[in-house]
């Protein structure tokens, strides 16, 4: 399988219809992204790329972060998805981020950021590993990796509902079908240590949301596996 091929194996629609799914996520997401960016220390004037941005909802929270002293990337396969995420960055007049149509197996980037960022991709991929080799050499000596994805057995809702317990079921089928892990959350860490990052952390956290009827739905997130990029280490790989 090509890279680019395995990349658009993603078990969820995208496009506009796509875009509508992420806006809604992007929202429940946002305060423990924000505290997760804020953690790993983001600051005014910082070079970020976010792989894989989907709707660019992270990356433009980064840009209103490093401020127009910093610069933000994102990039995704999804060119329709792109647009439109171009169109909400010129709507906020947000004038430093740029969406750029690259695969995330194959950016050619060397030592050029201070964060490199994806969320939600890696459970995508058969082989996360290609992404990450890609993304530890975007970041630069001394710079910060971040990774959020999920642990999908462990979303729940409460009261219990059989249909949202087929949604959960089906989910990860699909996602495995298209040759991803929907539970690869709780293997960040070991994925990252053999990319031979150093002072590799973990967090976990558990969005929520609440339906007119009241019911509770939750899912669980092995949030940010950090990584920090150790100059010696990146050193001998070269």
């Amino acid at each position: 399988m090509g890279r680019l091929e395995e990349v658009h194996r993603y078990a969820i629609r995208g496009g506009k219809e796509g875009k509508e799914r992420l806006d809604l996520l992007a929202r429940v997401m946002l305060p423990t992204t924000l505290q997760l960016l804020q953690r790993v220390g983001l600051n005014r004037g910082m070079k970020c790329v976010d792989v894989g941005c989907g709707g660019g909802h992270v990356a433009l929270l980064m840009a209103g972060i490093v401020g127009p002293e910093g610069r933000v990337i994102g990039t995704d396969t999804d060119g329709e998805i792109l647009a439109l995420a171009r169109n909400d960055a010129e709507a906020a007049n947000v004038a430093n981020v740029e969406f750029q149509h690259v695969d995330a197996c194959a950016c050619s980037w060397h030592s050029e950021f201070d964060l490199v960022y994806a969320r939600f991709l890696f459970s995508h991929l058969s082989t996360p590993a290609n992404c990450l080799a890609a993304m530890v050499k975007a970041c630069r000596p001394g710079g910060t990796i971040v990774i959020e994805d999920t642990h999908f057995s462990g979303s729940f809702c409460w009261p219990p509902c059989a249909a949202y317990e087929q949604y959960v079921e089906l989910y990860q089928k699909a996602v495995e079908h298209g040759g991803g892990d929907a539970n690869i959350g709780p293997k960040l860490p070991a994925i990252l240590r053999r990319a031979q990052i150093q002072a590799v952390e973990l967090n976990v956290v558990q969005p929520h949301s609440h339906s007119r009827r009241r019911q509770i739905d939750g899912a669980d997130h092995d949030v940010a596996d950090i990584g920090r990029i150790d100059r010696r280490r990146t050193r001998k790989r070269r």
